[in-house]
């Protein structure tokens, strides 16, 4: 989590609540509405905080970069029609070969182009979540396993 107006003013404000004899409800009030002032000119907004995620475009990036069968598969990738059915998009390969990197320059582009919701699951959560399931025969209710994207539904 990035707070870098409570950086900043934590010094000062330390210094002040010494000398004006804050409490620590006061203090760290003082703190979290200074970064909540803060926060709309430091591009918070959805799909502006996206394009650090994402900053290079998806469909240049991919000419020397990325492998022929990707560089294939983008165009379908990008216009999102299998997850307006309900298709999941999951990602495999050894670790550092770019694929959150990829995944995050498509769903910039998925968010920015047609407004869908974006839900990053780490494989860690995804297969807790499934040996959960396959243990208890069930899954926990009002949950599910690891959706990639959720339209309506923010999580």
């Amino acid at each position: 989590m990035r707070l870098p107006t409570i950086a900043r003013e934590y010094d000062p404000a330390i210094r002040r609540a010494e000398a004006e004899n804050w409490g620590y409800q006061r203090f760290l009030s003082y703190l979290f509405e200074a970064e909540a002032r803060s926060a709309p000119t430091q591009n918070r907004a959805p799909a502006q905080g996206l394009q650090s995620a994402g900053r290079q475009n998806p469909r240049s990036a991919g000419s020397k970069i990325l492998p022929e069968k990707i560089r294939r598969q983008l165009p379908a990738l990008l216009e999102a029609d299998f997850v307006r059915r309900g298709d999941n998009l999951l990602c495999f390969g050894l670790a550092g070969r770019g694929k959150t990197h990829l995944v995050a320059a498509i769903a910039r582009e998925w968010v920015c182009r047609h407004q869908l919701q974006v839900l990053f699951v780490p494989t860690f959560r995804l297969v807790t979540q499934l040996l959960a399931a396959k243990r208890d025969l069930k899954l926990p209710p009002g949950d599910q396993p690891a959706p990639a994207l959720r339209r309506g539904h923010p999580r």
